[in-house]
């Protein structure tokens, strides 16, 4: 089987100062189909392998072969649970009701409703999954601890 080969460095992109960084370039296959694994041909830009992953970080939002909300919306939930840690220590020195309020809505809010419409939708279809807590802190915030 060929590679696929990609060609950088055309007169298009030298004219524009544009450079095409291979070592940070990933390949990520997308394939529904439902038949049996397929081999696919390796991507190569001038000359180098692009490596291929199962997963990456795109614009903050974690992009997988399958497609599936699971590995953003985990790594959502520690970080919105590493949060809530802080929060309970601040509940116990006694802070006022309005701090702890401001601390919720600039810190695990903020976490939470960057992607809103993906949790509801992945909590209607996991209804017992264990971000439910935190999602359910996310709709309800003046319920926070």
């Amino acid at each position: 089987m060929s590679a696929w080969s990609v060609k950088s460095g055309s007169d298009e992109h030298t004219a524009n100062n544009l450079l095409l960084n291979i070592s940070k370039s990933k390949e990520l296959i997308v394939d529904f189909s439902t038949k049996q694994e397929r081999n696919y041909q390796p991507l190569i830009i001038n000359g180098t392998p692009v490596e291929r992953v199962g997963s990456f970080r795109y614009l903050g939002v974690h992009i997988t072969q399958d497609l599936s909300w699971s590995c953003d919306i985990n790594t959502l939930v520690k970080k919105a649970r590493h949060h809530l840690y802080h929060l309970r220590c601040l509940k116990d020195f006694k802070l006022p009701s309005k701090v702890l309020k401001t601390f919720y809505t600039c810190t695990i809010e903020s976490i939470l409703m960057g992607s809103i419409t993906a949790w509801k939708q992945h909590q209607a279809g996991q209804a017992s999954s264990p971000e439910g807590g935190v999602i359910s802190r996310a709709y309800h915030p003046h319920q926070a601890p």
